[in-house]
């Protein structure tokens, strides 16, 4: 049982960062709209959740940089992930300090955690030097960050992705391919079974939520999250 407060506020013993991870695609943004209604629910109070969505796209170089490397991906993959992963670094050590010191929960549209699994897939347009820059840079950032108390990864089917993809219709995804969303696919679940002592939630979000039985499902799976994200916050 939960502690709920006089005005059936959920008392939050302490806060904590929730990573979203999955292939482009996937429906992360979705998820986290949804688990932040559910939560509010459940009685947490709405100050208290914090969704940051993909800290590096949404900057004007950010942006800039994306454009050049759908133009020219060679030329550009290798500045691309350095600011990616640079952007995500802070952006994760920024949030953990706000979970921890002001008692939030933090869900994180996309993190540091999962950077190397696009680095990955994109290593092919990078060289050899550059490559080997990337995995210093990394190692030394994923060194000095604390865990996420809990990564959500969502896995859908690469087809399904693409699908998903066409029908937001962003102007620098309308190119993307299937086999590049096969490589990410295969990379993640490299990069998931890699995760030992995290508090990881595997979840199939490749049904239609639209759907009859896919509502069904989609109530069930955003409730075990935010039990789950509960459970750990009050205890």
């Amino acid at each position: 049982m939960h502690t709920l407060g006089p005005l059936g506020i959920l008392e939050l013993q302490h806060g904590g960062v929730i990573v979203v991870e999955g292939n482009i695609g996937t429906g992360k943004t979705g998820l986290c709209d949804e688990v932040r209604t559910d939560l509010l629910t459940k009685g947490v109070v709405p100050d208290d959740i914090i969704i940051v969505d993909e800290p590096s796209i949404g900057t004007p170089k950010g942006r800039d940089l994306l454009e050049k490397f759908c133009d020219d991906p060679e030329r550009w993959a290798f500045e691309l992930q350095m600011f990616m992963m640079t952007n995500r670094h802070a952006t994760y050590k920024r949030y953990s300090v706000i979970a921890k010191r002001e008692k939030k929960i933090v869900i994180l549209d996309r993190s540091l955690l999962a950077d190397s699994v696009f680095a990955k897939a994109n290593r092919g347009r990078m060289k050899a030097e550059e490559y080997a820059e990337y995995e210093a840079a990394y190692a030394r950032a994923c060194s000095n960050i604390t865990p996420p108390m809990m990564i959500i990864y969502l896995h859908s089917p690469p087809e399904i992705c693409l699908e998903r993809v066409k029908v937001r219709g962003r102007a620098c995804e309308m190119d993307m391919e299937l086999e590049y969303l096969q490589t990410l696919d295969g990379i993640f679940e490299e990069w998931v079974g890699s995760l030992e002592g995290h508090m990881v939630r595997d979840v199939d979000w490749s049904f239609d939520k639209h759907s009859a039985e896919g509502a069904g499902t989609f109530r069930e799976r955003i409730e075990a999250i935010t039990t789950d994200i509960v459970n750990a916050l009050t205890r």
